[in-house]
């Protein structure tokens, strides 16, 4: 009787011992096909994915509108609100809508070129790309939209898991000097390259700047539309910036482009 108790269990044990087998046989395979796919992913150039990304977030013959708001230890201190036309890739004019005392001020960047216009006193001011804007912790390059595989030569480095999904992670090393960032870590969406995270470093190494790049409406055609960059050496500051209003394919009259265009006719 003890025999025939004992075959039983084992008879109901089988088909479970079997589901362990298959589902260890099935992980085994996911994992090989994974690593496989992963390898294949590494062999691509790092500047093919970064211009592919670049391309993907085309901003040249746009009209955008954001705001930016700048909080410092957990409390909002500044809203700005501006518009941007841009050029091709080359030229952007920036100019602010709110608050009030910043109305009329603007920035263009012609190339490498970056002037700002005071309004109150009618003057052009030359200022750097490294500065920030405002008093935000994003860079006047950051809000000007200059096209990263212009001034950096990428390598890839791995692929990893970014929010549940697959990233490339890049290293991005600047081709000067005079490029905001020396060093940039970016991850960007294997399936369509959209960008997910930069890391900004300076050129001894040190971790300066984090954005996070994030889809919260369709304002931008389905491309990240809310900015968040956190100051990693000051950890209570960030500046977020959201894109509310956009139209694309417009063609901007060259003289608005043009550095003598800012200044107010007397």
């Amino acid at each position: 009787m003890k025999n025939i108790v004992f075959f039983a269990a084992f008879l109901l044990l089988v088909p479970n011992l079997y589901a362990k087998i298959d589902a260890k046989k099935i992980l085994d395979e996911q994992k090989k096909m994974n690593e496989i796919k992963r390898a294949e992913l590494l062999k691509r150039d790092g500047n093919q994915i970064l211009k592919k990304s670049d391309d993907k977030v085309d901003v040249s013959g746009i009209l955008l509108k954001f705001e930016m708001k700048v909080f410092r230890k957990k409390r909002l201190r500044k809203t700005y609100k501006m518009t941007l036309k841009t050029r091709g890739t080359e030229k952007s004019l920036l100019e602010f809508t709110h608050p009030p005392r910043n109305r009329g001020q603007k920035m263009l960047r012609d190339k490498d070129n970056i002037w700002l216009y005071r309004p109150k006193i009618n003057k052009i001011i030359r200022v750097s790309g490294r500065s920030n804007a405002v008093g935000s912790d994003f860079s006047n390059t950051d809000i000007l939209f200059v096209r990263l595989d212009r001034d950096y030569n990428a390598r890839l480095l791995d692929v990893e898991t970014y929010n549940g999904e697959d990233a490339y992670k890049l290293e991005l090393l600047a081709k000067s000097e005079e490029v905001t960032y020396a060093k940039i870590i970016y991850w960007i969406r294997v399936k369509d390259y959209l960008p997910l995270q930069r890391d900004f470093y300076t050129i001894s190494g040190h971790k300066l700047k984090t954005l996070k790049l994030s889809v919260k409406s369709k304002v931008f055609e389905g491309n990240p539309d809310t900015l968040t960059m956190t100051n990693v050496l000051e950890r209570n500051k960030r500046s977020v910036l959201h894109y509310t209003y956009l139209k694309t394919g417009r063609v901007f009259a060259d003289k608005i482009f043009r550095k003598n265009s800012l200044l107010r006719k007397r």
